[in-house]
This record gives C-alpha cells, sequence and structure tokens, in this order.
C-alpha cells in the first residue's frame, strides 16, 4: 500500500513528497512530465506519467493507494477553469470509489463552503463536494490566502517598487506559507487521524491588510514598496498577458472581490501556522530581488 501526491511539482506537493520520502513512506507521485521529478525517483518514489484527466490513467495510478493527497491544478490556460475543476473531482472520486482508497486529504481553500460568489475557490467547493459522495475517509484542510501569491509580483516589486494587485490596501486577510500547509499534510498523511468526512482550516499568524504587505516588504528590501490598487480590466489584461484565460482571469478578480467582501474566513476556530509574513519576505523574496529574478 502507498501514498499518492498528485501535484509532485506544486508549492505543497513537493514539499509533501520530500517529507513523506524522507520519512520512509512508500510514495507515487503523479505527473505530465517525469523528468520533472526524476530526483524524487532516484530516491525510490514511483512515477506515473499522464492526465489527470484521463480516467484509465488516473485509475490504473491510484490501484493500490491506501492514502492521497489531492491538490486541485490551477490550470489557468484552461478555457474553463471551473469546467476542468469539476471533471477533475469527478474522475477523481471516480477512482477513490472504484480502488477502495481509505484516505484522502484534499487541499482546498477558506471560503469553499459558499456555493457562489468566490471565483476560483468555487472549483474546489465543487471537488469536495465530490469527493465527499465517495465512502473515504475524507479531510477537506482548507487553506487562507497564500503568501506566495506575491511572488507574481516580484517583477512590478522590481521595477516599479510596487505590488499591483486587484484589491484595496486597506483590506485585511489571514495569509499563510505553503511551507506550512504542507508540513501539516505530511504529518496528517503519515497518521492519518479523521474519520467520515471533515474540514480543518489553517491560516497565518495574523491577518494582514494589502497596505501592510507593502510596508513589510520596504522594511525588509530596504526601499519603499507601495501598494497599488490596479482596475480589473488592467488586471485581467496583464494575467492574459502570462497565457491565462479570459475566464481564469475573472476568476481571480473574482477571488480578490470575495476577499474585499470578507467571504474568505474561517467557519470555525482555525489551525495557526507558524511562518510570518516578514519570515517569508526575507526567505522567497529578497534572495530572488536580490538575484534580479
Amino acid at each position: 500500500m502507498f501514498i499518492v501526491i498528485n501535484t509532485p511539482n506544486g508549492n505543497v506537493g513537493r514539499v509533501v513528497a520530500e517529507k513523506l520520502l524522507g520519512a520512509g513512506e512508500y510514495v507515487a507521485l503523479l505527473t505530465r512530465d517525469r523528468r520533472r521529478v526524476s530526483d524524487f525517483a532516484r530516491r525510490g518514489a514511483t512515477i506515473f506519467e499522464g492526465d489527470l484527466l484521463d480516467w484509465n490513467f488516473l485509475s490504473e495510478a491510484t490501484r493500490g493507494c491506501e492514502r492521497l493527497l489531492w491538490a486541485t491544478p490551477q490550470a489557468y490556460d484552461q478555457p474553463d477553469l471551473l469546467e476542468f475543476q469539476t471533471r477533475l473531482g469527478h474522475n477523481l472520486a471516480r477512482a477513490v470509489r472504484e480502488n477502495e482508497i481509505s484516505w484522502v486529504l484534499n487541499i482546498s481553500s477558506i471560503g469553499a463552503q459558499h456555493p457562489t460568489g468566490t471565483g476560483v475557490i468555487q472549483g474546489l467547493r465543487e471537488v469536495e463536494q465530490a469527493l465527499d459522495d465517495s465512502p473515504a475517509n475524507v479531510l477537506h484542510l482548507r487553506a487562507s490566502y497564500f503568501m506566495e501569491n506575491f511572488l507574481h509580483s516580484l517583477r512590478s516589486v522590481r521595477e516599479d517598487d510596487a505590488i499591483q494587485l486587484p484589491i484595496a490596501g486597506s483590506v485585511a486577510t489571514s495569509m499563510i506559507a505553503t511551507g506550512d500547509v504542507a508540513t501539516l499534510a505530511a504529518n496528517l498523511l503519515c497518521e492519518p487521524d479523521w474519520v467520515g468526512h471533515s474540514v480543518r482550516e489553517v491560516v497565518g499568524p495574523r491577518r494582514r491588510s494589502f497596505d501592510d504587505v507593502a510596508r513589510v516588504f520596504s522594511e525588509v528590501l530596504g526601499r519603499e514598496i507601495r501598494h497599488v490598487e490596479v482596475p480589473d480590466e488592467r488586471a485581467k489584461m496583464g494575467m492574459l498577458r502570462r497565457g491565462w484565460s479570459e475566464r481564469s482571469a475573472e476568476l481571480i478578480i473574482a477571488m480578490y472581490q470575495a476577499l474585499a467582501e470578507d467571504l474568505l474566513t474561517p467557519v470555525d476556530t482555525p489551525l495557526i501556522a507558524p511562518t510570518t509574513l516578514r519570515c517569508f519576505v526575507r526567505t522567497r523574496v529578497l534572495s530572488r530581488q536580490e538575484a534580479g529574478a
């Protein structure tokens, strides 16, 4: 019996794979390109190369799986991201049922309790609901806003001394480092302790406004960084230039609107992750800025 990870190149999946292999677990990785996980293959991971939308591939790759970590890929180039996420969720639930997988840890998002109005998070809700129709023990790990989202702003930080986002600087939300989510996920997979279908919410150490984020960037980088609220249409054009589909850009903007409306908040008392925003900027941003990335 082994543990399957479907996104071994993602911010969460890669760290979980590292930790599970280090703990001596038997791990299988699902990837579209085995060359990108060759380091894990050398360490003993089994590699399955294929498309998650291909039912035959997903069924074969998860046969014999006991525990599964699922993080829905954010494939922003998809013409209809929500439809893509929904199809993945139904494929996953079918594989869980037919292969009798015992435990599924699903990386989701705070705000997934809302049926509409949360943009891209609506697709994660669809995945949750598909899994809740399966007989497996399912835990939805709902995380708050990822600090890694600010890495998309590094070019504007370097060139314009600004973090440019389609949201007012006064809006505050909890922000979490994906490394903390991965550490929690790895621990849960090593010793699964959930029964039935449940939700655990996890947030960062404190709520921060986006103006606060700019102040922390300024202090760590040693120069003034401003938060700039970008009009939705301008933000959308920037996403299209990155190769994202129009629908994906609209869903991301809708997610920021949900943040502004305070929809992306915990339902219950959440777990508190340790990594501070200052630590994140020092470890993930400062080195890239010094290297000109």
